[in-house]
C-alpha cells in the first residue's frame, strides 16, 4: 500500500471518567464487523448531473440573500462557475468520483475555506511513542457509521475541529450502550484555547472536555456562531480523563488503529472537488500533504471496483453532502 499523503492523523486516547466501561475507548471485535447493509455499498456514478438553474437551486435550499455573507449577484456568479466545473468534471470518464451541487454551491472555493473549514495545525504531539497496534486482525472492510448519529452540519462556521471531537465522544457513548448527543455549541462558546468559528485544534477541544466536560446537545443546541458561554445553565453530562495525541503516518498503522482502537479524528487538505463531492472514490493529485485545513473523522475503510482502496470519512457538512455526509477517500 502507498503511504497516506493527505492526512495528519491524531489518535485520541483517553480514559473515561463518566459513563465509563471497563474497556475504555477500545472498540470490541463486534464493533468492527463488516456490515451487510452498508449504506455506502453499490453506489454507481451517474455521469452528468441533472444540474439545476440558480433560481431552482436557491428555492430548494431556501436561500435568503438579505442577511448572507455575499450578495445575490455574487452568489449567482459563483453558482454558475461551480456548476460549469461540476459538469466538466462529471463528463470525464477517467474520474473515479462524481460531484454535485450542494447547499453552499453559491460560495467560491476560497469562501468555502473561510466559512466551512477551520482546522488549525499546531504541529503538536504530546506522546512520541505510538501505541502498539499489533493484533494484526484483518478485515476486507470496516464501517463504524452505524455507531454514529447522522452527519451533522457546521454551517457557515469554521469549527470542523469541534464536530470531529464531538463525533468521537458520541461514538464512545454508543459503544458504552448510550445514545447521548453532545453539545458542539458548548465548545464553540466556552473553549477559550481555540477561536470558535475562526478555527481551532483537536487537542485543545479534547482537553476542554477533559477539564470542563461537555453539555447535552439537546438542551444546549448548535447555533452556528460564537455566543456567550452558558455552561452554568447547561451542566456537563460527560467528561474524559487524560488526553494523549499521536500522529499516525502511513496506511498500515492507520488500518490497525481503526481495527484495534476505533474511529480516528484527523485533518485533511481540501481541494475544490472535495467541496462538491457526491459519490465514488475521491482522488485529487493536488491534495497537499502539508497544508491541512479541515478536521474530519475516519470511520472505516474498504475497496471499490473502480476507485480501489479507500478511507471512509465522516464530514460535518450535513447529510445532503456526499454519501449521506460521508466520503470515500483514495488510499493514494
Amino acid at each position: 500500500m502507498k503511504n497516506l499523503n493527505f492526512l495528519s492523523l491524531f489518535l485520541i486516547s483517553f480514559q473515561l471518567i463518566e459513563a465509563a466501561s471497563k474497556n475504555g475507548v477500545r472498540a470490541t471485535t463486534n464493533s468492527v464487523k463488516s456490515y451487510k447493509n452498508d449504506s455506502h455499498a453499490n453506489v454507481k456514478l451517474k455521469g452528468l448531473n441533472d444540474l439545476m438553474d440558480f433560481d431552482t437551486w436557491a428555492k430548494k435550499y431556501r436561500k435568503n440573500y438579505k442577511n448572507y455573507v455575499k450578495s445575490k449577484k455574487d452568489a449567482e456568479k459563483a453558482f454558475k462557475q461551480n456548476a460549469a466545473s461540476i459538469k466538466a468534471h462529471n463528463s470525464r470518464k477517467t474520474e473515479t468520483y462524481e460531484r454535485k451541487l450542494q447547499a453552499h454551491s453559491d460560495l467560491t472555493y476560497e469562501e468555502q475555506k473561510i466559512y466551512r473549514m477551520g482546522f488549525i495545525d499546531v504541529s503538536e504531539s504530546e506522546n512520541s511513542t505510538i501505541p502498539d497496534f499489533s493484533s494484526k486482525k484483518t478485515y476486507t472492510k470496516v464501517n463504524y457509521t452505524k455507531l454514529f448519529p447522522p452527519a451533522k452540519d457546521q454551517g457557515l462556521c469554521g469549527c470542523c475541529f469541534i464536530f470531529a471531537t464531538v463525533s468521537i465522544l458520541e461514538y464512545i457513548s454508543r459503544i458504552n450502550g448510550d445514545n447521548d448527543i453532545y453539545s458542539e455549541q458548548d465548545l464553540l462558546d466556552c473553549d477559550t484555547l481555540d477561536t470558535g468559528c475562526d478555527g481551532g485544534w483537536l487537542g485543545n477541544a479534547f482537553r476542554y472536555v477533559r477539564d470542563k466536560g461537555i453539555s447535552n446537545g439537546l438542551v444546549y443546541p448548535y447555533e452556528g456562531w460564537n455566543n456567550t458561554c452558558r455552561k452554568y445553565l447547561y451542566p456537563s453530562i460527560f467528561s474524559i480523563g487524560e488526553v494523549c495525541t499521536y500522529s499516525l503516518n502511513g496506511n498500515e498503522i492507520l488500518l490497525q488503529a481503526l481495527i484495534d482502537q476505533g474511529p480516528v479524528a484527523g485533518a485533511i487538505a481540501l481541494t475544490d472537488g472535495f467541496t462538491s463531492y457526491s459519490s465514488g472514490v475521491f482522488y485529487d493529485k493536488n491534495c497537499s500533504s502539508t497544508v491541512l485545513d479541515h478536521a474530519i473523522t475516519i470511520v472505516g475503510y474498504g475497496t471499490d471496483l473502480k476507485g480501489g482502496d479507500f478511507w471512509l470519512i465522516r464530514n460535518s457538512w450535513g447529510t445532503d453532502w456526499g454519501l449521506n455526509g460521508d466520503l470515500k477517500k483514495s488510499f493514494q
